[in-house]
C-alpha cells in the first residue's frame, strides 16, 4: 500500500516539473522574439545594464510579463501590418527622390544650355565694345581725301612747260630712261592741256604715264633696302602725285575720258 502511495506521489512531482520545463521555455522564447522593438537602428539592440554581483548583467529594456499565445498572435499580426506600411512609406520615398533627381538632372541641363548661350552673348558683346565704331559716310570721304596724292606745287610740276623738278633720288641714272619717256609725256599732256591739242595727248598717253609711274614705284621698292627711308619716301610720294595730277585733271565727260573707258575696255 505504501508502495503504491510513493509511485503515485512520484509521477505527480514528476509531471509538476515538466509543466514548469514547458513554461519556461515558452516564456524565454516569448520574450526572446515577440517584445516589440524600437525603431530599426542600434538604439534598439538590448542594452547591457551594470553587473552588481548576482548573475549575469541585465539586457534590457523588457517587458516584465510573460506573453500569452493571443498576445504573440496580435503582436505578430501587427508586425506584418506594420511592415507593410513601412514597405508602402519606403517605396514612395524612393519614387519621390527618383523625381526629385530627375527634376535636378533636367535642370542641369537647362542650366548649362543658359550657361553656354550666356558665354557666347558676353563674348559677341566684348568684341563689339572693343570693335572700334563704324566711320560715316562723312569719315570715310574724309579718310579718302586724306589718303590722296597731294597736288604737286608749280616748282615741282609746271603745268604750263610740263617740265618736272625731280627729287635728288629720282635723279640717278637707273631711273633715266622711264624718267625721259615721263618728261616727254609731260610735254604733251602740258601741250593739249593749255592749248586744246587733243591729238598730242591721248588715252595711249594717259595710260603709258600710270604704266611708267607704277614702274617707277616698283623700281623703288625692289630697293628699299639700299635706300635712305626718307628719300624712298619723298620719291615714292612724287610719282604717286605725277600720276594723280594726271588723273585729276582728266576727270571729264570730255573726248579723253571716254578714250580712256573704251582703250581700258
Amino acid at each position: 500500500m505504501y508502495a503504491e502511495i510513493a509511485k503515485s506521489d512520484l509521477r505527480i512531482l514528476l509531471a509538476r516539473i515538466r509543466g514548469a520545463a514547458v513554461f519556461l521555455c515558452a516564456a524565454t522564447l516569448s520574450i526572446a522574439i515577440l517584445q516589440p522593438a524600437l525603431a530599426g537602428g542600434p538604439e534598439s539592440y538590448p542594452i547591457a545594464y551594470p553587473w552588481y554581483g548576482y548573475g549575469g548583467p541585465y539586457f534590457g529594456p523588457y517587458s516584465y510579463h510573460a506573453a500569452t499565445a493571443a498576445e504573440s498572435y496580435g503582436r505578430g499580426l501587427a508586425e506584418i501590418l506594420r511592415a507593410g506600411g513601412e514597405f508602402n512609406r519606403l517605396t514612395s520615398e524612393a519614387a519621390i527622390n527618383a523625381q526629385a533627381a530627375r527634376a535636378q538632372s533636367i535642370t542641369n541641363a537647362q542650366d548649362s544650355v543658359q550657361a553656354y548661350f550666356n558665354i557666347r552673348r558676353q563674348a559677341r558683346d566684348y568684341r563689339q565694345a572693343e570693335r572700334s565704331p563704324r566711320p560715316s559716310i562723312e569719315a570715310i570721304g574724309r579718310y579718302a581725301r586724306d589718303a590722296r596724292p597731294t597736288a604737286l606745287s608749280p616748282s615741282e610740276l609746271d603745268s604750263l612747260t610740263g617740265r618736272i623738278n625731280w627729287p635728288i633720288l629720282l635723279q640717278h641714272e637707273m631711273f633715266q630712261a622711264p624718267r625721259a619717256g615721263l618728261e616727254e609725256l609731260f610735254d604733251r599732256w602740258a601741250v593739249s592741256r593749255n592749248l586744246g591739242a587733243a591729238d598730242r595727248f591721248g588715252a595711249q598717253e594717259y595710260l603709258a604715264i600710270l604704266q611708267r609711274t607704277g614702274e617707277m614705284i616698283e623700281q623703288l621698292r625692289q630697293q628699299i633696302q639700299l635706300l635712305p627711308p626718307q628719300d624712298y619716301l619723298n620719291a615714292k610720294r612724287f610719282l604717286e602725285s605725277l600720276a594723280f595730277e594726271v588723273q585729276s585733271s582728266n576727270r571729264s565727260d570730255g573726248p579723253l575720258a571716254a578714250n580712256v573707258s573704251q582703250t581700258t575696255q
